[in-house]
């Protein structure tokens, strides 16, 4: 308080004013007003709902959209004539504005760094799987030249399948839970051969229906191969 009183008295105002007017602009060239948030489309392997709550916010402020262009579709499957709904194109921005503070949003369409990439050719299918961690591998699998290697993959189990339900069809529980964990553990399928089923449909009740055929086939097939099995010794 003594400080700023002998500076009010020994200093002329216009100087005091001058001086603080630098000090300010030079602070502001590194503490801007301006910052960014960036929600991406997935966060920890698993949908952003942060992402989802923005999508479906965007399209009610299209009074500050700053192109005439507007994304309209609808994904209901069991009723083609219902309501679209609307979305906003990439690269659009949107001018809106909460308790006096301005927002301007804009969709980006940004090309990631994938680990996994498939190709099909034909029915053939490839998956690469890259890694930064060579020393973790088997040394089988570094070997040049070999083309003969499989990996061994574990079979689902009941406790998979309800991870990959909740991870593609987003549901924690359904009627078809107890049959289809039965017959994961009566017959050998892979998570992989599982997902392929959940993916095949949206609707749960149809990927489910699929997948209990899938797992059916599978137990007769398998009960076949048991019985051709057992009557080999009586034909030698």
């Amino acid at each position: 308080m003594l400080f700023r009183t002998i500076l009010n008295e020994v200093v002329p105002k216009r100087i005091r004013e001058y001086v603080a007017l630098k000090v300010v602009d030079f602070f502001s060239s590194y503490f801007q007003s301006n910052f960014t948030f960036v929600i991406e489309e997935q966060w920890e392997f698993a949908d952003n709902q942060t992402f989802r709550a923005a999508e479906v916010y965007l399209p009610t402020r299209l009074a500050g959209l700053s192109t005439s262009e507007l994304l309209v579709g609808s994904s209901d499957l069991k009723n083609p004539a219902a309501e679209p709904k609307f979305g906003i194109p990439v690269n659009t921005k949107i001018i809106d504005e909460f308790e006096g503070i301005r927002l301007e949003w804009t969709l980006h369409s940004v090309e990631t760094k994938k680990y996994c990439r498939e190709k099909r050719c034909g029915e053939e299918k490839i998956i690469i799987f890259t890694t930064n961690h060579k020393e973790k591998l088997d040394p089988t699998l570094l070997r040049p030249g070999r083309m003969d290697v499989h990996i061994l993959m574990d079979n689902c189990t009941p406790f998979v399948f309800k991870k990959l339900v909740a991870l593609y069809l987003k549901i924690n529980e359904h009627v078809m839970f107890d049959p289809i964990e039965k017959l994961v553990l009566e017959v050998s399928a892979t998570p992989a051969e599982v997902t392929q089923q959940l993916m095949a449909n949206k609707d749960a009740d149809i990927a489910f229906k699929g997948l209990l055929e899938f797992l059916e086939t599978k137990k007769i097939k398998k009960e076949e191969d048991s019985k051709v099995e057992e009557a080999a010794p009586a034909l030698v």
